[in-house]
This record gives structure tokens, C-alpha cells and sequence, in this order.
């Protein structure tokens, strides 16, 4: 939850009057001591009120196109060996082959094909 600058500058005021104590400040103003804390060492760095500056990219380690024709190549290839060669965790490999729309669970009929064999 971001809090307004504002009830920012307010909850520091009310600190530097020093005429109430820190537990008395959180419970007035509903805030957690750790988060006046916060706000204290902010201001003396001077950047209490400003707005911290937020991304909407999103950075990709992996080519997709890549990584399927890895898979094509590989289908019986574990996760986490795929995640070795492309130096990402397993997680992004898992990810990435939502994305592709690839399935990890193998075809129920041909397992059971191979093991009647």
C-alpha cells in the first residue's frame, strides 16, 4: 500500500515535535513502527516525498523461439536440465512453456503403449 506524501509529511512532524513517542505516533496515525522507522531514515536522505519511479517492462532471459525448438529437439528433457542450458532457474523454463503453451505431463497413451511393450 502506498501512502500519501502528505500523512507522510504529517507522521514526521509529529516526530520531530518530539513531544510523543514513536509507539504513540504508529498508533495514532494506524501506521507500523517499522514503516515510521523507514520513513525517518528516508528523510534524512531527503527522499521521503519522492515518488519512487516504477517499470511496466519486463525483462525476458529467454527467447521463446528458442527454447521451443530446444524443446522439439529435446521433448523427454527434464526442467531443470533445460534451466542448466539456458543458465535460467526451472522456473522460467516452466514459465516460458506455459506461455508457449507446451505441456510438461507426457501423453497418458503412449506411456502406457511403451510399457506394454
Amino acid at each position: 500500500m502506498r501512502y500519501s506524501s502528505n500523512l507522510r509529511k504529517k507522521v514526521v512532524e509529529a516526530y520531530n515535535s518530539k513531544e510523543i513517542t514513536k509507539f504513540k505516533i504508529a498508533e495514532i496515525f494506524k501506521i507500523c513502527r517499522t514503516t515510521l522507522d523507514n520513513w525517518l531514515a528516508l528523510e534524512k536522505t531527503g527522499g521521503l516525498y519522492e515518488a519512487k519511479k516504477r517499470t511496466n517492462i519486463h525483462l525476458v532471459k529467454l527467447d521463446r523461439e528458442e527454447l521451443k525448438k530446444h524443446l522439439e529437439l529435446n521433448p523427454d528433457m527434464y526442467q531443470h536440465e533445460s534451466a542448466k542450458i539456458f543458465k535460467v532457474s526451472h522456473s522460467t523454463i516452466a514459465y516460458q512453456m506455459k506461455q508457449l503453451g507446451i505441456s510438461r505431463k507426457k501423453n497418458k497413451k503412449t506411456s502406457e503403449n511403451e510399457v506394454k511393450n
